[in-house]
């Protein structure tokens, strides 16, 4: 598509069409989204009577004299000609008004208003990166500058913990970055869309040209109609495929933002209800250290996240290369293989190492990292799907193969997949449903970065499996021995 990595810019003439119809496209849901922050904004006046009601007049005077002024005046400048030049400054700079409302808020509120009502500005922030429809880059500066606001509060205006006042903005600005993640893929996935409509469009455009030349050619020369019908027929078909193409794009952007916002929200509630909750006087030891391991859970969650959504971007965008290096494929699974023993033993489950590599050909050149990713997604996801019985993994030579290939297996003996779904399981989202995995977390990306990492590495991946026996997994490497060191 020719997408800048960082400001994902078109390099080519398509960035005027784009922003273009980004902002025809987005500026109903903005001026709906502006509405709906006014009454948002508004409307907790409630919690502040019940909250802090001795401090109610000097928060309405922040909430009604000036953070919604703004948002209204920047609705009504919504529906002014020239405001297509100027809307993402107009909505970045409304976004920072209430974002600085917040801050304000926290500075002029005592007790619990002073250390608490921060939390307001996580709910600027999904407005910033997912609402207004601010592109990537003035959604980080935006995202950025209340992060930079809310520090600035904090030292020039003491009287928050230093232990809180730490807490709070670490979980600002994990909250700010998890924003900037999915703003970008949000931009990525939108830009690409338009990349497919656009090229629907110059398809359709070369479809009409043809057809004008067929009826041209038809008047002229009626014993070459079969032939035309034959050219026209040929490119219908390419309209079709392109209209297909475009049609599943948008049907992956919906699926990827409707499962990222999930995996994102999910976690992220966890760490804000328990971050709150640990914050309340009298908490007994055993109350802080569960509500310390459930955040430590939460985040460990999103970090997963991260990284699976970093992988899949890589391999998208095509900047995840091979990094040959010499590898004892031996040693390195059977490093593995004690790294995961206690967790499938802390489960009751039987983990095996079964069989090795001949000496002669253990030492390979591949990249270590991707195969340390590969092994490590099969092996935790047959101890997350198997609840009893065993689980063997092991490294073979395919005989009678015209090239030396090496093959990994992991057999276990878990819920296993359904014969519908066998061909869907390495495809991006798809988790095995089953009663005892409703509480199983996870994005559904692993099988899928494990399927392209294998293709990397000039391997094949294929599964076996049968309903509640078990899964057998397994996938193959080209040999290229590492030579013998003298």
């Amino acid at each position: 598509m020719g997408l800048h990595p960082f400001t994902l810019s078109f390099r080519n003439e398509l960035e005027p069409k784009f922003l273009e119809d980004y902002y025809l496209t987005s500026i109903l849901l903005l001026r709906i989204s502006f509405i709906a922050g006014f009454l948002y904004y508004g409307s907790f006046t409630l919690l502040d009577y019940l909250v802090i009601p001795e401090s109610v007049r000097i928060v309405s005077v922040i909430r009604f004299l000036v953070v919604c002024p703004v948002i209204l005046i920047v609705y009504a400048l919504s529906f002014t000609r020239g405001f297509r030049k100027y809307w993402q400054l107009a909505a970045s700079l409304a976004v920072i008004v209430a974002g600085l409302g917040i801050v304000a808020m926290t500075v002029v509120v005592p007790g619990i208003g002073r250390d608490d009502y921060y939390v307001g500005m996580f709910l600027i922030l999904i407005y910033c990166y997912m609402l207004v429809r601010l592109r990537f880059i003035p959604a980080t500066i935006t995202g950025w500058t209340i992060v930079v606001l809310y520090a600035l509060s904090l030292k020039l205006y003491p009287g928050v913990e230093p232990q809180t006042a730490i807490a709070n903005l670490f979980f600002l600005i994990a909250g700010n970055i998890l924003g900037m993640l999915g703003g970008y893929a949000l931009e990525h996935y939108t830009r690409r869309e338009f990349f497919y409509r656009h090229l629907l469009l110059v398809e359709r455009q070369k479809v009409e040209e043809a057809n004008v030349h067929l009826e041209e050619k038809v008047r002229i020369k009626t014993a070459e109609l079969e032939q035309d019908l034959a050219e026209r027929k040929k490119v219908e078909k390419e309209l079709i495929r392109a209209k297909e193409r475009a049609e599943e794009s948008d049907r992956f952007k919906t699926a990827f933002l409707a499962n990222i916002s999930h995996e994102i929200r999910t976690p992220m509630n966890g760490i804000i209800g328990f971050t709150s909750l640990l914050q309340e006087k009298g908490l007994s030891d055993e109350k802080k250290n569960n509500y310390i391991n459930i955040i430590q859970k939460s985040g460990q969650r999103l970090l997963d996240t991260i990284n699976d959504l970093i992988n899949v971007s890589r391999i998208e965008t095509g900047i995840d290369t091979v990094v040959n290096e010499v590898v004892d494929l031996n040693g390195l699974t059977e490093d593995l293989y004690r790294f995961f023993l206690p967790e499938a033993e802390q489960k009751g489950l039987v983990l095996s190492f079964t069989s090795k590599l001949p000496e002669g050909l253990a030492r390979l050149k591949t990249d270590r990292e991707k195969y340390i990713s590969i092994i490590t997604n099969l092996i935790k996801n047959a101890i997350k799907y198997t609840f009893e019985g065993s689980i063997a993994f092991g490294l073979k030579v395919l005989p009678e193969r015209e090239v030396c290939t090496i093959e990994f297996f992991i057999r276990d003996t878990g819920i296993g997949i359904s014969a519908d779904k066998l061909e869907a399981v390495f495809d991006r989202f798809i988790k095995v449903s089953h009663p005892k995995t409703q509480a199983i977390e996870g994005s559904g990306l692993g099988l899928s970065i494990t399927k392209s990492y294998v293709e990397l590495l000039g391997g094949t991946i294929s599964v076996e499996s049968e309903e509640e026996k078990g899964s057998t997994f397994r996938f193959t490497l080209p040999c290229e021995p590492a030579e013998v060191e003298h």
